[in-house]
């Protein structure tokens, strides 16, 4: 079932054109996303709107004022967590509008820009974040020829880093600088060659560094400095001060390892540990149990009325 609302058959895209063209409804089982997407975010099941997007869908049916965006070869660009909740409920039509790049010969370019363009909403960590930058820089470059002397001159933006963080830009807040958009990416390339080195302790210090958006300290690390910003970014890895964020960091390091599992594999290995920190977890539970006497945890509460 499609929910019908009033809505414009095309709108603006950063580069390309959208088909003039009615909307189109295509079968979910003849979609696909683009490869780039699960570079980026990871498996749209790990979106955490994608239950909220679930039921709605299922009480009401699919929203035609949010079609996907697909290339003239079905791949999608926008709209792959709303793709896989029609599919997993099993709809036979979904809403799309086509997109059509204006140059044959840079046509997965253009595909590529748009689809970042099209996810900035998204709620995403920082580590996703610096990844949709350095594509963007990326495409900057490949794209450069015959596009950047308008985009320099058309009153935005010249250096090719600001231009990347503007597109990132919320509504009615200032842009970060390009300098930023710069120290972020450094950053994720310093996290990437530790993950590659096995450099374990020093990839997870930079990967909280990083989504505290403590850019500073965390090039201080890559550049290896013994000095007093350094310590200071070691003692607060180390010695978080409060519960709650030794949680939130745990959580956003999971977070990350399941969106960017790249095969079955990498995924049982997240599960693997999960299922090892609910062991500790109901070992600890029985420590404190046996110092508090007489108190019962939550769970311990469900399980005993269950």
């Amino acid at each position: 079932m499609v929910r019908a609302k009033k809505v414009a058959a095309t709108s603006p895209v950063e580069s390309g054109v959208l088909s003039r063209e009615p909307l189109v409804f295509r079968d979910p089982e003849g979609l696909r996303p683009h490869g780039l997407h699960l570079e980026l975010y990871g498996a749209p099941e790990t979106n955490t709107a994608f239950d909220a997007i679930v039921a709605g869908m299922a009480r009401e049916g699919y929203d035609v004022a949010q079609p996907l965006l697909i290339t003239t070869d079905d791949r999608i660009l926008s709209g792959v967590t709303r793709w896989t909740a029609a599919r997993r409920l099993g709809l036979a039509k979904v809403p799309c509008e086509i997109f059509r790049a204006r140059s044959a010969d840079q046509a997965e370019l253009e595909y590529e820009e748009v689809l970042v363009a099209r996810n900035t909403y998204r709620v995403k960590t920082q580590r996703m974040l610096a990844r949709e930058q350095r594509k963007l820089l990326e495409l900057e470059k490949l794209l450069a020829r015959g596009r950047q002397s308008a985009k320099a001159s058309d009153g935005g933006p010249a250096r090719s880093t600001d231009r990347v963080a503007a597109q990132f830009a919320k509504d009615g807040e200032a842009a970060e600088s390009g300098r930023t958009v710069e120290r972020r990416i450094k950053v994720l390339e310093g996290l990437e060659a530790a993950e590659r080195a096995g450099d374990t302790r020093k990839a997870r210090q930079l990967g909280t560094l990083l989504e505290g958006r403590s850019l500073v300290k965390a090039l201080a690390v890559i550049a290896g400095q013994g000095g007093a910003t350094a310590a200071k970014a070691k003692a607060k890895v180390d010695s978080p001060p409060t519960h709650n964020e030794r949680v939130q960091r745990g959580y956003s390091s999971l977070f990350d390892a399941v969106t960017t599992s790249r095969d079955l594999g990498e995924l049982e290995q997240v599960e693997g540990i999960l299922v090892r920190l609910a062991e500790d977890v109901r070992a600890m539970r029985q420590r404190l149990g046996g110092s508090r006497k007489g108190q019962q945890t939550s769970l311990d509460t469900k399980k005993k009325s269950g």
